[in-house]
């Protein structure tokens, strides 16, 4: 068994307009030789063809290049987890995930364009059984941990790529063991250290050329990766919050950090003590 074949595997949502841009631009580093396609090999029937016939699909990788291929379906799919630790344990995973009440309504206003909505989210969702359910992203990740470590995992947030796109890309780079001196043409604003002015705006323009650079930067990112202007009514938000409430505190355990904050959820409701 070719234990040390595949090296990566990219995991997002489907459906995710900044995840597959921001994947866009990871294939572009030349050290990385990345499927054109997704194989669904380690969540569907697929995999009983064989690690022959999956390998076989990297025939085009160039000499010395990682291989690897970004999934859609391999996060939300049970089994995955172990499939890929069995037969490829020395692979680096990378997950980029986002706030589900946003992909929530991203799809609905995406349903609505296409006239295949209703004028209510909560109609529209009774139509979505398995929807809210894929987008517990603790529970998945939960089977991940199981069998890799933080090291071998690295966890990212839309938020974070909204942010610091190129510090991001960097990061995943560096987990994927790949030169950190490539950053995609786009980013490279992003990234560059601060380029000291000229003598005379040292003297009398210095703050105005600062602020002029940190907005052209500010105006990049935001054209690659623009903030999420989707808008979900307060009763909406709150009953989605209570949904994901629980899912959300696994989630924030194990990236270690207060995701609810982050994506501004509602404060669950505090249970009132009976007076005696």
């Amino acid at each position: 068994m070719k234990r040390h074949f595949l090296d990566y595997i990219l995991l997002h949502p489907p459906e995710l307009e900044l995840a597959e841009r921001f994947f866009e631009l990871v294939r572009e580093h030349p050290e990385l030789c990345v499927l054109e396609n997704e194989t669904h090999y380690f969540s569907s029937d697929k995999i009983s063809h064989g690690k022959g016939w999956y390998e076989a699909h990297y025939d085009t990788c160039s000499p010395g290049t990682k291989r690897g291929e970004v999934s859609t379906s391999y996060l939300t799919a049970p089994g995955v987890a172990s499939r890929v630790a069995r037969d490829y344990p020395d692979a680096r995973l990378a997950v980029l995930i986002t706030d589900p009440l946003e992909i929530v309504a991203e799809r609905f206003l995406n349903a609505k364009k296409g006239q295949a909505a209703p004028a209510d989210l909560e109609t529209w969702l009774e139509r979505q059984p398995h929807l809210l359910d894929s987008l517990k992203f603790g529970k998945h990740l939960t089977s991940f941990f199981a069998y890799y470590s933080p090291v071998d995992l690295l966890v990212m947030t839309s938020a974070d790529v909204r942010t610091n796109a190129g510090e991001v890309i960097i990061k995943l780079f560096d987990h994927l063991e790949v030169s950190k001196t490539f950053v995609p043409k786009v980013l490279r604003v992003l990234t560059e250290d601060e380029v000291k002015p000229g003598l005379l705006a040292r003297k009398l323009r210095l703050d105005r050329w600062r602020k002029r650079r940190r907005d052209k930067r500010l105006a990049i990112a935001n054209s690659v990766f623009p903030k999420d202007t989707t808008v979900l009514g307060a009763r909406e938000r709150v009953l989605l919050a209570r949904y994901f409430e629980h899912d959300l505190e696994q989630l924030s355990a194990l990236v270690h950090r207060d995701l609810r904050a982050e994506w501004r959820h509602p404060a669950p409701e505090k249970k009132g003590h009976k007076k005696h």
